[in-house]
């Protein structure tokens, strides 16, 4: 007996349509700024413009508009503000603050309406016309509700990445101090802080089925590649000796 046969296929949508403003200065008083701000949105068919395999959540309708969504990495705004500030006595202090949209995340049915044997882990949530911002509002039902209900016209399965978490922040900063020992020897001290207000940034991992009453919270933090610290406060110190 054959098992399941997978045929894949490049053909798909993806969009990315951005702005990016950058401001950069060297001001008096030992001070140089850089300020950026980035307005954009990325969407694809099923989060994911560069996953070859991503598979449609109803195999008989494909390309579907309800799995045209954001990608997961998707932010409508991010600010950046870095600077070098040459404090007295030799320290230079160069801090980096990032404030960015919250990340989508794609609520699940829970039940495996379509029938393809999934145990609803790919279905996105279906939600009532009369109630469309309730996640909740079908989480009772069974899957020949839910087909009953859609056949009805009273229901719409939603978007995928359509719900969001919390908005990012993050606050690192760097102090240094060079130390001149000959003429061609310095040893410079520094101390890194990450996150200095120990705010837990967790980008889309959330629990994402509407039948599970953790639902909506936090399931683990945004991934190490996107920051250097993203749990919490954390500190590190050393010294580079140049000769």
């Amino acid at each position: 007996m054959l098992s399941s046969i997978t045929d894949l296929t490049s053909s798909g949508r993806s969009r990315y349509d951005g702005l990016n403003i950058v401001y950069r200065r060297r001001m008096t008083w030992h001070v140089s700024a850089n300020i950026s701000y980035v307005l954009s949105r990325a969407l694809s068919y099923r989060g994911y413009a560069a996953s070859y395999s991503n598979a449609p959540s109803n195999v008989t309708a494909y390309l579907a508009p309800y799995d045209f969504g954001p990608t997961p990495s998707d932010e409508r705004h991010r600010f950046v503000v870095s600077g070098v500030i040459d404090l007295p006595w030799g320290i230079r202090f160069s801090p980096i603050m990032q404030i960015a949209s919250a990340r989508p995340y794609t609520p699940v049915e829970g039940t495996d309406y379509f029938g393809y044997g999934t145990s609803g882990t790919s279905e996105q949530a279906v939600m009532l016309n009369s109630d469309p911002k309730n996640y909740l509002a079908t989480a009772s039902y069974t899957a020949a509700q839910i087909n009953s209900c859609l056949s009805a016209g009273n229901c719409h399965i939603s978007n995928y990445d359509s719900a969001r978490g919390l908005a990012f922040f993050q606050f690192d900063a760097r102090f240094s101090k060079m130390v001149k020992i000959r003429e061609k020897a310095s040893i410079e001290f520094m101390f890194q802080a990450f996150d200095m207000t120990n705010r837990a940034n967790f980008g889309g991992n959330y629990y994402n089925n509407i039948r599970s009453s953790s639902f909506g919270t936090p399931a683990g933090f945004i991934t190490p590649s996107a920051v250097v610290m993203p749990q919490f406060f954390a500190g590190e110190a050393g010294f580079t000796f140049r000769f």
